[in-house]
C-alpha cells in the first residue's frame, strides 16, 4: 500500500583497491579527449570522427547530459618485464588504455 519505490542510482561512486567508478563531470573533458584522440580507440567504430576536436564535444556532451556515464579511474599496474631477446629486465607500467612505458 504505502510502499516506497527506490530508483536505481545512475550516478554512484564505487571504489575498490584498484579502481574507482564515479560520475562523469565537465572537468573530465580534457583527460578523456586526450584518450579519445588516439585513432586506435575508434579504429573499428562506425564514427571515427568522435576522436577529433570537432567530433568529441557532442559525444562528451551527450554522455554528460545522460547522467548515466561513469568514469573508471584505474591505478597504474607495475610489473617487471624480461625481454626474451636481450634477457634484460625493465620496470614497466601499463595504463587503462593498454599503453605501456618503461621506467
Amino acid at each position: 500500500m504505502g510502499e516506497t519505490v527506490t530508483m536505481l542510482d545512475l550516478q554512484p561512486t564505487l571504489a575498490s583497491t584498484h579502481i574507482t567508478l564515479r560520475p562523469l563531470a565537465a572537468q573530465d573533458f580534457d583527460a578523456l579527449f586526450a584518450a579519445a584522440s588516439d585513432p586506435l580507440v575508434w579504429a573499428q567504430h562506425p564514427d571515427p570522427g568522435r576522436g577529433t576536436r570537432e567530433g568529441f564535444p557532442p559525444f562528451f556532451g551527450g554522455a554528460l547530459k545522460s547522467k548515466g556515464c561513469l568514469v573508471a579511474s584505474v591505478e597504474t599496474v607495475g610489473f617487471r618485464w624480461l625481454d626474451p631477446c636481450t634477457r634484460l629486465s625493465a620496470d614497466r607500467r601499463a595504463t587503462a588504455n593498454g599503453k605501456i612505458w618503461t621506467s
